[in-house]
């Protein structure tokens, strides 16, 4: 006997489980926040006077963390994709000069000429030279020296008379007025009625042996300027260039 098919069973019915939608949701689905009473650690401040709900579940932290990831990215990006700087950065050196003489034309017995000394005379009882110094490194301190009668003897301090320094000038000018003075006479007056020398040396630096202490420490680096003494010790001496070291 055939049975009829039996009636299919019936299912029981399914539940339809909607999706929860999170307190905030950034997306092109519109701003939805739950509706609670908020707490003070429940918000965030923003800007002065302007608090945010995020709420304290799972779908609020899940909302900031959203809302926190483009803007953390948008901060990181131009430290990932900068470029940094490792080539080291030339720094100019400023070149250095040598030092320039110039005769100066208002003062006492310009360079390049015969000085009459008339030691003869009582009233006369110094010597005094002025002389321009050019430098365009305006701040550098230079070196002068002073010689009488060098015989260019290497290592013969004797004709040294003097030595210092030079100032940078206040005005940061390139040239600077160098005035000196030789008050001990005596030292042109042997042999009787003769010609001498004086000679200024300037430089940025001189080397310290005996041996080379005319010598500047940087080749090149110096200048000189030379005086001759028309020495007489009577009034008929007519000493020569000649008789000049």
């Amino acid at each position: 006997m055939r049975r009829s098919p039996a009636a299919p069973a019936t299912e029981p019915a399914r539940k339809v489980h909607s999706p929860t939608i999170p307190d905030i949701f950034v997306g092109p689905v519109p701003l939805t926040m739950k509706t609670h009473r908020k707490k003070p650690n429940d918000c965030v401040a923003s800007r002065p006077g302007t608090w945010v709900a995020l709420g304290t579940g799972v779908g609020s932290l899940r909302a900031l963390v959203r809302f926190a990831l483009p803007l953390l990215t948008m901060l990181l990006t131009p430290l990932t994709h900068g470029c940094l700087i490792t080539d080291p950065i030339d720094i100019p050196v400023e070149e250095s000069f040598p030092p320039s003489l110039i005769s100066d034309n208002t003062g006492q017995n310009p360079i390049d000429e015969v000085v009459v000394l008339e030691l003869f005379d009582p009233e006369v009882t110094s010597l005094t030279f002025d002389v321009v110094v050019r430098d365009p490194n305006v701040d550098e301190v230079l070196e002068y020296q002073i010689w009488v009668d060098y015989q260019g003897v290497a290592g013969d301090l004797s004709p040294l008379l003097d030595f210092g320094d030079i100032p940078a000038p206040d005005d940061a000018s390139i040239d600077r007025q160098f005035e000196f003075t030789i008050d001990n006479l005596d030292l042109f007056r042997s042999p009787p009625n003769s010609c001498h020398k004086v000679e200024l040396r300037v430089s940025g630096n001189f080397k310290e042996s005996a041996l080379e202490f005319r010598e500047p420490a940087v080749e090149g680096d110096y200048d000189s300027a030379v005086w001759f003494i028309d020495a007489r010790t009577d009034e008929s001496g007519r000493p020569t260039l000649e008789q000049c070291p």
